[in-house]
């Protein structure tokens, strides 16, 4: 009970100390003024994974199917002033590849995408290194892919293509936990719809095309952990 007792006294006296020594000391500053920039990334903590900042999402119809793709894409944020930011994503890109299924048989894959999503966040007085905030977000993508088949002279060709748009209310938070680095998340509650995605079949000189059903949701989407590194 004696040592108990000494070394609470000590913890309390130095505790005590280094209050007085850091009594003006609140914390790292949120990086939060007129011109402030940074890169933003998502973050996964159980898998210790950074990842681009999601623009949007689009419909794939494979004439059976419909699935949804995420864009993920480059984030930029940057401060308009004291207390408004904003959050830009921009996904773009294309791609293409060939491969030999057998002999004369031949596949060729090719598509395009873009995707952009902006956030307006209206930021809260700070408390210590957290900087609070609440925003509106609007986000469109849109997506174009073919597909071409040859086997020996016969040649098939499926063309897909689809689009969305979206937008929603915003509730988040940045924790500087040092100088330059915050680590937050957010909440969007928004509305999300999907066009009816395309896709046409073609073969020699005839040609069909299906629909894939159109869709929309309303409500809170998954939360997004956020890591900014300001430059």
């Amino acid at each position: 009970m004696k040592r108990l007792s000494i070394v609470l006294f000590v913890l309390f006296s130095l505790s005590t100390l280094f209050a007085q020594a850091n009594k003006d000391y609140d914390g790292v500053k949120p990086e939060i003024y007129p011109g402030s920039t940074a890169l933003v990334f998502t973050y996964t903590p159980f898998q210790s994974n950074l990842g681009a900042l999601p623009a949007t999402s689009v419909p794939i119809y494979d004439g059976n199917d419909l699935y949804e793709m995420t864009l993920g894409g480059i984030g930029l944020k940057y401060f308009l002033s004291n207390q408004i930011s904003l959050v830009a994503s921009l996904a773009f890109g294309s791609e293409s590849f060939e491969q030999e299924i057998a002999t004369n048989e031949t596949e060729e894959t090719s598509g395009s995408f873009f995707g952009i999503a902006v956030d307006v966040n209206y930021h809260l007085p700070n408390l210590y290194s957290i900087s609070t905030y609440f925003g509106a977000n609007i986000n469109i993508g849109s997506l174009s892919a073919d597909e071409t088949h040859t086997l020996g002279t016969s040649v098939t060709k499926s063309e897909y293509s689809s689009s969305s748009f979206g937008f929603g209310l915003n509730i988040g938070f940045d924790w500087f936990f040092t100088s330059g680095m915050s680590l937050g998340g957010k909440y969007t509650f928004g509305y999300r719809s999907f066009s009816e995605p395309e896709m046409t079949y073609s073969s020699g000189t005839s040609s069909t095309t299906e629909k894939g059903p159109s869709s929309s949701a309303f409500g809170v989407g998954v939360g997004t952990i956020v890591l900014s590194v300001h430059f």
